[in-house]
């Protein structure tokens, strides 16, 4: 797999987004939240890979939450002034959250929290392992946070590449 980095604009892919999980967030009823700085702009990554990546997360909140509120939230962060940027997309839940012992599965092919999951939500395991590997491409990572019957959280950390701003030289006539 290779990374095609583009400059996009965040604001822009998270407008695309939303257009396509708020259908999937109301088959359970669910309530699609987002809430993003609004100083991001323009940024240089696989906007492809970050926006599937993103999309899974989106869906399998969608799936495993029945009449709550899907969050997905965008900022930056730097643990100090030496320390490099990284924009943090996390999408949280209200649903069904996922025990601590099979946390750690997650992120493994063709694995889901349980057995019967597949057999109740359908899916084929995989969209979490594509996630991870598309995040680590990046540069990246992807965590989750989960308390069972409460819901879960999954973050997205990439580097934060910002486009070099071009200064147009300007001819002054003598």
């Amino acid at each position: 797999m290779e990374i095609h980095k583009t400059q996009f604009n965040v604001e822009e892919m998270l407008k695309t987004l939303k257009a396509i999980a708020e259908p999937l967030s109301h088959k359970n009823n669910n309530k699609l939240i987002f809430l993003a700085e609004e100083s991001i702009g323009e940024i240089i990554s696989d906007e492809g890979k970050l926006k599937q990546s993103l999309l899974n997360l989106l869906s399998n909140a969608s799936k495993f939450t029945k009449n709550g509120n899907i969050t997905l939230g965008c900022y930056t962060k730097q643990k100090n002034k030496e320390s490099p940027v990284y924009l943090i997309f996390s999408v949280s839940d209200t649903g069904c959250g996922i025990p601590e012992p099979k946390q750690i599965k997650l992120f493994n092919a063709f694995s889901q929290a349980d057995s019967s999951v597949t057999k109740e939500y359908g899916g084929t395991g995989l969209g979490l392992t594509i996630t991870k590997q598309f995040c680590e491409l990046m540069g990246g990572d992807v965590h989750i946070k989960s308390i069972y019957g409460k819901g879960s959280t999954f973050k997205i950390n990439i580097p934060l590449c910002r486009p070099m701003v071009q200064i147009k030289k300007k001819v002054i006539a003598n």
